[in-house]
């Protein structure tokens, strides 16, 4: 449920056309994890990679983030960046991700998010499970030819 603080989340706000990721040729969650989070940190000149990696594996070893219907959002909180950035993988074959349902994940959605940022968090991660569980967004978006496809289905969507 999108809280009161946030209703009107535009999930594009927070991601650009240069993190997302059309085809992703990964053969497991590990190496989705460490793709998404390389491009996100050269594409936005974030800096300590490592440490960021470091807690969304931390996180996945606690509990999959695969949250089902092909998407899974790993995520982690990190001191010294600004506001919410995220970066989104298509996989058009699948990877296991653990989710909840056992099923591939086609979708992934790897966000970073300052500590006072917790609310817009919250609701970012919200409206992905809203907009993607919608009738036909998935496919919509599965369907899409490129990056510049996938953003403006996510922009519409949301």
């Amino acid at each position: 449920m999108v809280t009161k603080e946030c209703p009107d989340m535009v999930l594009t706000k927070y991601i650009s056309k240069s993190c997302i990721v059309p085809h992703m040729l990964v053969a497991n969650k590990s190496d989705a994890i460490k793709e998404l989070t390389r491009l996100v940190f050269e594409r936005k000149k974030m800096k300590d990679m490592g440490a960021a990696l470091d807690q969304v594996v931390a996180r996945e070893v606690t509990e999959s983030t695969g949250i089902g219907h092909g998407i899974a959002v790993p995520h982690a909180r990190l001191s010294g960046i600004k506001s919410l950035v995220c970066a989104v993988g298509r996989v058009p074959g699948g990877v296991d991700f653990m989710a909840i349902d056992h099923k591939p994940v086609h979708m992934i959605f790897l966000v970073f998010y300052p500590p006072a940022q917790q609310t817009t968090y919250l609701n970012f991660m919200a409206t992905i499970a809203k907009i993607l569980r919608g009738p036909g967004t998935m496919a919509d978006i599965m369907a899409a030819g490129d990056a510049d496809g996938i953003f403006d289905i996510l922009e519409t969507a949301s």
